[in-house]
């Protein structure tokens, strides 16, 4: 399976200057593939992440899964969203006052999974990031670091086959991040999912199948030697 953006632009007025956040962007990621976006602050990285995933409509260019357009609202959508997509943000959202061991399972509860069955896979999902030591604790007993791998933890635990994640890495400590960079890539080269991951790490970069820079709205591939260090 594929996603593909074809010729994507996402233009902004800000004080009546026109931003091209994302100007003609093509873009494909084949089931196996590790891609690492780099761009500097403001390049209109975590636009096109959120086009990708359908949570945000392009102003031209399409978008599409497996051949067919990937749905921006309605049943579509949500059954999209539940059954395909991981989506890892830059701020994790967790539910405030539940234990990690309920809420990662809730997407598969949302699914129509049992909840005996969701809280055992949720379990599992954490474990995998290093945090089966934290299933009783709530979000705000947790670091701003294990906040960030409870959200990857939900994210994965639908099996998602694909997974864009927006610096997944970029509040964790160094142990920490080389245990997520293995993880990402045995998601994608082990179980076969497709995923983009905008970052700045260069661990990941050096892991990555291709590294691809946006800069201005345009998109242009790098050696994973080039990539930044920093």
């Amino acid at each position: 399976m594929t996603l593909r953006l074809e010729h994507v632009s996402r233009h902004f007025s800000v004080g009546g200057d026109i931003v091209r956040a994302v100007d003609d962007v093509s873009l494909q990621i084949e089931r196996g593939e590790l891609i690492a976006l780099y761009g500097p602050s403001g390049s209109g990285k975590s636009t096109l992440l959120m086009i990708a995933a359908g949570l945000e409509p392009p102003d031209r260019g399409t978008v599409t899964w497996d051949g067919g357009a990937v749905p921006l609202s309605g049943r579509a959508a949500d059954r999209w969203r539940r059954e395909t997509l991981g989506v890892v943000l830059q701020h994790p959202q967790l539910v405030e006052g539940v234990p990690l061991h309920r809420s990662a399972g809730l997407r598969l509860e949302a699914r129509g999974v049992r909840r005996s069955k969701a809280r055992l896979d949720g379990i599992r999902a954490l474990e995998d990031v290093g945090l089966g030591h934290r299933l009783e604790h709530r979000p705000d007993q947790l670091s701003i670091g294990q906040r960030q791998r409870a959200a990857i933890a939900r994210a994965l635990t639908t099996n998602p086959e694909l997974i864009l994640a927006d610096e997944p890495t970029g509040n964790l400590d160094s142990h920490t991040s080389s245990e997520i960079v293995d993880l990402l890539d045995r998601l994608a080269h082990e179980r076969g999912r497709a995923v983009l991951i905008v970052t700045h790490d260069p661990q990941l970069a050096h892991r990555a199948d291709r590294v691809l820079r946006l800069e201005d709205g345009r998109l242009a591939e790098l050696d994973s030697d080039l990539a930044p260090t920093s």
